[in-house]
């Protein structure tokens, strides 16, 4: 985020309005637009009240490190709903002709797309790596706009998986290791569609 706030090549999604990207000629009466948004386990979806997991996130966010449980989930439901409204805000600017959305996220919107080992999390995990008020702004967006196909590209959980949450909503979650970043796959637009061609392993 510092990095990007101090080149201009650079781009940090979350600060960026929706990005146009480039078409074929062929395909110049449907938009794609490029929209992101960080995204924070917002402590919405699972059971963070009796949850055994203690992230040292915790400790080592110094914004966390001085609060209670209680408090921590209140400040992280904060942060999801900031996440939620602006995520809310970009998709409402898209202009009427888009068609297809690409929209990168740090941490998974669903449960559906939070991943470890080929299963989804549980609920003492999920309250940590999902970001459900993005997902609910998603969901609802995806509902109100059936014309409009969108596809969601995250990570933070470190383990692949896909998943379709409607017939224009799906999310493709990429893996990592630390300190180990590799490619997860190539985008092509064609055929009026977005589709990622992975590398990775599901």
């Amino acid at each position: 985020m510092r990095l990007c706030r101090k080149h201009e090549q650079l781009h940090y999604l979350t600060d960026c309005s929706p990005i146009e990207l480039p078409q074929s000629s062929n395909l110049a009466e449907d938009s794609f637009y490029l929209v992101g948004e960080d995204a924070w386990g917002d402590a919405t979806k699972g059971d963070f009240d009796n949850s055994f997991v203690k992230l040292s996130d915790f400790s080592r966010i110094r914004d966390f490190a001085t609060l209670t449980s209680s408090q921590q989930k209140s400040e992280l439901q904060s942060l999801g709903s900031h996440s939620a409204k602006r995520l809310s805000e970009k998709l409402k600017s898209l202009p009427a002709e888009t068609r297809n959305i690409l929209v990168l996220t740090h941490v998974p919107p669903f449960v559906e797309s939070c991943w470890y080992k080929g299963e989804t999390a549980d609920k003492h995990w999920s309250p940590f790596f999902v970001c459900g008020q993005t997902g609910e702004v998603l969901e609802r967006f995806a509902s109100e706009y059936p014309d409009r196909q969108i596809v969601v590209l995250c990570g933070h959980s470190h383990h692949a998986g896909s998943t379709r949450l409607s017939t224009n909503l799906v999310v493709h979650t990429g893996n990592a290791e630390v300190g180990d970043p590799s490619f997860v796959g190539t985008l092509e637009i064609k055929h009026a569609t977005i589709e990622l061609d992975r590398l990775d392993p599901i």
